[in-house]
């Protein structure tokens, strides 16, 4: 209770884009299929879709860029069954890279998206009424 879960893919199950892209590549709507399978199952969970960018480019753009890319992914997964209400979507731009901007491939981890996910409201009082 209290508690979330912080969804970070690795090279081989990402949501990652091209440069200046927000367009889903055939690999991240593939892993984005299998996720969208796990949240239909779960439905007493929220979502937050995080978009970020690599650090070229200006931050004003980079944190439109990022919102964009975020936008792509609640849509995918919407279009895939999972409500929208429980979607919360933000950009970050280039605020929290997890790799070195200053190689290629570091730039290339940071076009991402992770997702959050935490109980709704019905799954907490749940858990509260079970623990008393």
């Amino acid at each position: 209770v209290g508690e979330g879960i912080h969804i970070i893919f690795d090279d081989k199950s990402g949501v990652n884009f091209a440069f200046d892209s927000s367009d889903l590549t055939a690999e991240a709507k593939s892993n984005l299929d299998k996720v969208a399978e796990i949240f239909l199952e779960f439905p007493d969970t929220n979502l937050m879709i995080q978009g970020y960018t690599d650090s070229v480019g200006n931050d004003d753009y980079n944190l439109k860029l990022s919102k964009r890319r975020a936008d792509a992914v609640s849509k995918y997964i919407a279009d895939a069954g999972v409500a929208s209400s429980r979607m919360t979507v933000e950009g970050f731009g280039e605020a929290a890279p997890r790799f070195d901007n200053a190689t290629k491939d570091g730039q290339a981890g940071n076009r991402r998206v992770e997702i959050g996910v935490s109980a709704n409201k019905e799954m907490i009082d749940d858990a509260k009424a079970q623990a008393n």
